[in-house]
């Protein structure tokens, strides 16, 4: 996994995808949060130029993570404060989606007063496909809270490889859609 926070120059930027180009893997993720300000202005020693470097980053990237200004500086879109409509955010977050990464995060975001959040978009297509056991222990031992004593352990993953063994184990990229449901329904179905 990559995830880069403040970098401080052009260069930096250069030698970090240079570093995600040589190193990256099929299984690599990538996380990139371009931190160079807020509050609809840039931090101190950055420039305009600087932001439009960032989003080449942030193309490579599975998820970016944005506040609002710095989506406006990478898009060359107006800062709005608060009170943001849905369509305001709507269009940043295709637009962020539209410089090639994967999935958007945008921080700062306010459609109720008083209240800060974030929006997300999510852009994998629908699919599915059925995993063996072996594929998907990674993935379970990674979403599981495991015992602490060895016995308890030793159970929980006999257990664990009995139904990996037996049940039926689908892999999912979706973003969370009807027709995300759909297409996971008729997967399973099918099998």
């Amino acid at each position: 996994a990559f995830y880069t926070g403040y970098v401080g120059s052009v260069k930096q930027l250069e030698y970090i995808s240079d570093i995600m180009d040589e190193l990256r893997k099929p299984d690599s993720i990538i996380i990139v949060d371009p931190v160079m300000g807020d509050k609809g202005k840039l931090y101190p020693g950055f420039e305009p130029s600087f932001a439009k470097e960032m989003a080449k980053l942030c193309k490579k990237a599975d998820v970016i993570v944005p506040n609002l200004t710095e989506a406006a500086f990478m898009l060359d879109e107006e800062y709005i404060e608060s009170g943001h409509t849905k369509e305001y955010i709507e269009r940043i977050l295709k637009k962020l989606m539209d410089l090639g990464c994967k999935n958007a995060l945008l921080t700062g975001v306010n459609l109720e007063p008083g209240k800060l959040g974030i929006a997300a978009y999510n852009g994998e297509t629908n699919e599915i496909t059925r995993v063996t056991g072996e594929e998907a222990m990674f993935d379970f031992m990674n979403q599981t809270v495991r015992p602490n004593k060895k016995e308890y352990m030793i159970f929980f993953m006999e257990i664990l490889d009995k139904i990996l063994s037996e049940v039926p184990v689908f892999k999912m990229k979706c973003n969370i859609s009807l027709e995300a449901v759909e297409t996971s329904y008729n997967a399973m179905k099918r099998s």
